[in-house]
């Protein structure tokens, strides 16, 4: 280091003059799990003379764990020694902010959820008394069949088989209810939409029959498969449903619910919920997805609202129609799984023994993977590799396995790379760490800690990849604005008043704030501060997919 400002003792705890003197080294205060991706993406940064923005972990003096925000411009000297100036600034309050945001979002969904439920007691409760009755009944003709007057056993045989039946049917009912209510909602998964509706059906069709009204289903002709949380779809296929019934009693209208899957190509899929209520009203629609908008003192108002978090959260969108003759159309719409990239496994090693072992613990945890005995096979198909992580071993007859790793980096294939070795080499460890290896393991290896390194690979290369879509996407927006709309949409980002963009281009005031509106609008954005977000995340470089550990620099 060069020069510290003397506000680094109030972030860190040690005086300028200590860092100066790398007492302690910055680079020693970031936390162990953070360093080898600092180090990395700082490394990056400099060799391409790039500005960065790198969020961490630090302790201080005091021995606590801050959160900081690190941005710079690398570059070096006339002199060709690596050089970065910057700034640190603590957000660790920020982080904990989102955080509790999250949680928020979290208790909002669950308090949608029980509100949900609630309403849909008396037709649950129905459900549940509909198998007691049975197996009371059958209960009953059990000690008819006993009777020594009376012996049946084929009959009480049937009556028991079928009391068993009552009981499980019972037991489902409970179940789904007690997953719905639940305040943490299930893992990702594949769900076939046609099933889907049917569970959303189980559970409303009570509620549906207590009100008159018929709930019919139109699945797809095949299965139409998207991958996410089966509890939060089936929380806004059920929030749908309730806003239809309300909408059928309102209007006192043919009393008809239909839930209909359609595949709308290869990408996508769409579940409408279709009433004959009163529809939309045009007052409505400004409300319509605002929190706590309703004008039901019942209600929460969080219906929409979180249906539309929950649909943007899976990659899709909820929209909305009034139907041509009567009623209104509420449409999910969700990319299909096969239109995801599907994650796979890549094992290379040269080993037998190890690739049929490494096959069956892959397996046993659901995940998709291939093998390869040798790097020339898996690079004669690479280009079929949708996604997901490496496993790599270092040393292979022919290409290496860092000559693998140095030749898919040449390619620009930026995949997590874990290798294994039965030679724990230092020297080769750390070459592969600073070419963007994930990690080194060193064989014989404990399977769970494999495990743990793959499931993070995969969770990183997915959420790069996330941020690579939601970057295009504003890239997107942003190239759907008018030349004039972009020299306006510029100027806001900017800061600018509208008096002084009316001076700059040589327009009125009211013509500004006419484009402001019409570039709100195309970017969906609600506030200026959205539209300066919008603008930062588009020009901010989307990181690569791998996280990689290089040497340490002097900052």
């Amino acid at each position: 280091m060069q020069f510290v400002s003397q506000g680094a003792e109030a972030l860190c705890g040690y005086k300028d003059t200590a860092l100066l003197a790398s007492e302690p080294d910055w680079v020693d205060l970031i936390h162990p799990e953070d360093r080898p991706r600092v180090q990395a993406l700082r490394q990056d940064a400099i060799e391409a003379g790039e500005r960065f923005e790198l969020q961490y972990r630090i302790s201080n003096n005091a021995g606590q764990t801050l959160w900081v925000l690190e941005q710079g411009l690398a570059g070096s000297t006339d002199d060709g020694d690596a050089i970065v100036e910057g700034f640190i600034s603590d957000i660790t309050q920020r982080i904990a902010y989102e955080e509790q945001l999250r949680l928020q979002q979290e208790e909002m969904a669950h308090a949608d959820r029980l509100s949900i439920l609630g309403e849909m007691m008396a037709g649950v409760a129905h459900e549940i008394n509909q198998p007691l009755t049975a197996v009371s009944t059958y209960a009953q003709s059990c000690l008819r069949f006993i009777d020594p007057e009376n012996k049946r056993p084929d009959r009480l045989r049937e009556a028991l088989t079928k009391m068993i039946s009552e009981i499980q049917r019972a037991g489902s009912v409970v179940q789904r209810i007690r997953d719905f209510a639940s305040e943490r909602v299930s893992e990702n998964e594949n769900i076939d939409c046609n099933e889907l509706i049917v569970e959303a059906k189980q559970l409303a069709d009570a509620q549906a029959r207590m009100r008159g009204i018929r709930l019919q289903l139109q699945p797809a002709a095949e299965p139409v498969c998207v991958w996410g949380e089966r509890v939060a779809l089936l929380q806004v296929l059920l929030s749908l449903l309730r806003n239809a019934f309300e909408a059928i009693d309102e209007a006192n209208s043919e009393a008809q619910v239909k839930l209909v899957v359609n595949r709308v190509d290869d990408e996508a899929v769409q579940i409408a919920v279709i009433d004959c209520g009163a529809g939309v009203a045009d007052l409505e629609l400004d409300d319509l997805f605002r929190p706590f908008a309703t004008q039901k003192q019942e209600r929460l108002g969080l219906g929409l609202t979180t249906s539309r978090a929950i649909a943007t959260s899976h990659g899709g969108r909820l929209a909305y129609s009034n139907n041509q003759n009567q009623g209104a159309t509420f449409f999910l719409m969700l990319p299909l799984s096969s239109a995801r990239i599907t994650e796979v496994v890549v094992v290379v090693d040269d080993d037998p023994g190890v690739r049929d072992s490494l096959s069956m613990l892959l397996e046993s945890v659901g995940l998709n993977h291939r093998l390869y005995s040798n790097a020339k096979d898996f690079l004669d198909e690479v280009s079929d590799i949708p996604g997901g992580c490496l496993v790599l071993d270092i040393r292979m007859p022919g290409m290496s396995g860092l000559e693998l790793q140095s030749e898919l980096r040449a390619r620009n294939i930026l995949l997590p790379i874990i290798f294994i070795t039965g030679h724990g080499d230092i020297g080769m460890a750390v070459k592969a760490m600073r070419l963007g290896a994930l990690d080194f393991i060193t064989k014989p290896y404990h399977e769970q800690h494999l495990l743990d390194r793959i499931h993070e690979a995969l969770a990183y290369e997915n959420n790069s990849r996330k941020q690579l879509i939601e970057h295009d996407e504003l890239v997107k927006r942003i190239s759907a604005l008018s030349e004039r709309e972009t020299e306006v949409f510029e100027r806001v980002a900017a800061g600018q008043a509208n008096k002084f963009i009316a001076y700059d281009l040589g327009i009125s005031e009211r013509t500004v704030e006419v484009h402001r509106a019409q570039i709100m609008k195309k970017l969906g954005a609600r506030t200026l501060a959205e539209v300066v977000r919008i603008r930062l995340e588009s020009q901010r470089p989307v990181s690569e997919p791998v996280v990689s550990q290089s040497r340490s620099e002097a900052y």
